[in-house]
């Protein structure tokens, strides 16, 4: 992709990840959104007549292939990590932390890691 991208009839759009994350070259991040719970309330014969919902809750998978020491590559399962791309969809609030990380080393390739982070409104 070149280094200047100029959108013609476009207005709001968004071409490739927002920001670089630290340590990475990023390929990609992907951000789902969903109820803590969703609790359906049921009629006498089995069928859903509404539903209450906990705060929004975040799933989060970053992909990109190492270039440092630093950001998710050394993150802890522990600590609140800082992404510099945007989370805030929907309503969602809370510190990110760190589920999963996959650290891929191949022949014929670059060093690559995809991290997997959680995130909710009542823990900072």
């Amino acid at each position: 992709m070149p280094g200047t991208v100029t959108l013609v009839g476009l207005s709001g759009h968004q071409r490739g990840v927002a920001q670089d994350e630290q340590g990475i070259n990023i390929e990609s991040i992907e951000t789902v959104t969903r109820p803590e719970f969703k609790d359906y309330l049921l009629d006498r014969t089995g069928h859903k007549q509404g539903f209450g919902a906990g705060d929004p809750e975040q799933e989060i998978t970053v992909k990109g292939e190492i270039k440092g020491a630093a950001g998710l590559p050394v993150a802890t399962f522990y600590v609140a990590v800082a992404l510099a791309n945007s989370l805030n969809y929907y309503g969602a609030a809370g510190g990110v932390y760190l589920d999963e990380a996959t650290i891929t080393e191949e022949r014929e390739g670059w060093k690559k890691g995809s991290w997997k982070l959680s995130r909710n409104k009542n823990i900072a």
